[in-house]
């Protein structure tokens, strides 16, 4: 083997030794070597690093002494959707590859969710198919993106391709790290709180970093200039049962908690701003109709969980109003919103919860 490729070999093997012998070099981008890893010999053993804790969360084990089969491990995580590119990721960084991610994703109180984020990071960083680790701070922050129900499987894997991309570049760049952090996390808050995340189209991921950057200025201006306050929630207030609905020309996406409902009341310039009591009670579920082509929002649709004495509220369908409360006569729009209220007629009825006490609708003015 020529001297250059043996070279550039070992060097690639001491790197890969840093990191595993300290975790904390985890995507630090390392280019110098601690004294210690300074070989005597031309044969050394590469320490590994530990199996133990994926077994455990994924239930795969519950003996904490017991040697780990990774066999085992790779069949779970097969039959979870982990190709040999998320394999391969673990096999060389062991459960340190979760390390980043932190207890408010992973934390033991979060038993029920941990498991689900472990594989669907391996299935984002799979997706992503760079074959290498992305940076730690990149990762440290996705505790911050304000997730849906904090479920890594909300991210979509060009989205966070491009925030790789740009912190790698952003390193090379020698910018402040701080600085750009916090450029993701707001562009992550606008991303998911705005519901463009089940909207997005591919085009848009694939434009790179610095037009979702300009998307969310946009829209931070947009709501600076309407007054729309800063402190709404932005996780689910309420279950929507379906999230989103596609039919024909059109999209329905789900409408989960009062800051969404008043961007959309806001948008379409009707009062289904106020329905956020409604909702939270268990009789409505508001869904934005928006073309599916453009995203454009076009109508909300509004469906009411409703009794007919028999003891077994079913979902029916309430009304759909355009702008300014506009009546809605396409008729493909109004097959396509009772293609929505059939999805919910299918389901069992044990999906939805038992509804509150309804507040008196007399007082809401209707979409």
């Amino acid at each position: 083997m020529p001297r250059a490729c043996q070279t550039q070999n070992l060097t690639h093997d001491l790197r890969l030794k840093a990191v595993r012998q300290d975790p904390q070099l985890y995507g630090t981008g390392l280019t110098t070597f601690p004294s210690k890893l300074l070989f005597r010999s031309s044969r050394f053993h590469m320490p590994e690093f530990a199996h133990t804790l994926l077994p455990r969360w994924l239930g795969a084990t519950d003996e904490v002494d017991l040697p780990i089969d990774l066999g085992v491990i790779k069949a779970e995580l097969t039959s979870r959707g982990i190709n040999n590119r998320g394999w391969r990721l673990y096999l060389d960084y062991g459960d340190s590859l979760f390390t980043p991610l932190g207890q408010h994703l992973l934390g033991a109180e979060r038993h029920l969710t941990r498991a689900a984020n472990v594989v669907a990071y391996l299935r984002l960083l799979q997706a992503c198919e760079m074959d290498v680790l992305p940076p730690i701070d990149l990762v440290a922050s996705l505790s911050q993106w304000r997730l849906p129900n904090d479920l890594i499987e909300a991210i979509p894997p060009l989205f966070f391709r491009a925030a790789w991309k740009a912190a790698v570049a952003n390193q090379y760049q020698e910018s402040s790290p701080n600085e750009f952090i916090s450029e993701v996390v707001c562009v992550a808050h606008w991303f998911f709180e705005s519901g463009t995340n089940q909207i997005a189209d591919t085009g848009l991921l694939k434009a790179g970093w610095l037009a979702l950057l300009r998307r969310q200025k946009a829209w931070s201006s947009e709501r600076e200039s309407i007054g729309v306050p800063s402190a709404l929630p932005t996780h689910d207030e309420w279950n929507p049962y379906i999230r989103r609905v596609e039919w024909g020309l059109y999209r329905f996406v789900a409408l989960t908690n009062s800051s969404q409902l008043q961007e959309e009341g806001e948008a379409m310039r009707h009062c289904v701003g106020t329905y956020a009591d409604l909702c939270r009670s268990g009789m409505h579920r508001i869904f934005s109709v928006r073309e599916r082509k453009s995203g454009q929002r076009i109508a909300t649709l509004s469906l009411k969980l409703t009794d007919r004495g028999n003891g077994c509220p079913v979902w029916e369908f309430d009304q759909v109003s355009g702008l300014k409360n506009a009546e809605i006569v396409q008729q493909d729009l109004i097959s396509a919103a009772d293609a929505v209220v059939r999805a919910f007629m299918d389901l069992p009825a044990s999906t939805f919860e038992i509804p509150l006490l309804p507040a008196d609708e007399e007082m809401y003015c209707g979409i």
